[in-house]
């Protein structure tokens, strides 16, 4: 609630990100990415952690169409 899973972060720490790139999104009922992106950029230490997309969980749920958008503009943003 309002942060990474603590299951996630041991994933996290587990693993090598030098030289990975890292596309952050999370959906959320009011805290927005609750740090998260930033919590990113210091637990993956040599990675690159691009601009994250944060999707009310409202919307995915019951305004799909509005979430696909976010998420296809999110892509296209992101240049990959």
């Amino acid at each position: 609630w309002g942060d990474i899973p603590m299951p996630v972060y041991t994933a996290i720490e587990a693993l090598d990100w030098q030289g990975k790139t890292i596309a952050p999104f999370n959906t959320h009922e009011g805290s927005g990415n609750a740090g998260m992106f930033s919590t990113l950029v210091r637990a993956c230490e040599g990675s690159t952690v691009l601009d994250g997309l944060t999707v009310q969980g409202a919307v995915a749920q019951n305004q799909r169409d509005v979430a696909e958008q976010r998420v296809s503009e999110w892509l296209e943003g992101l240049g990959l």
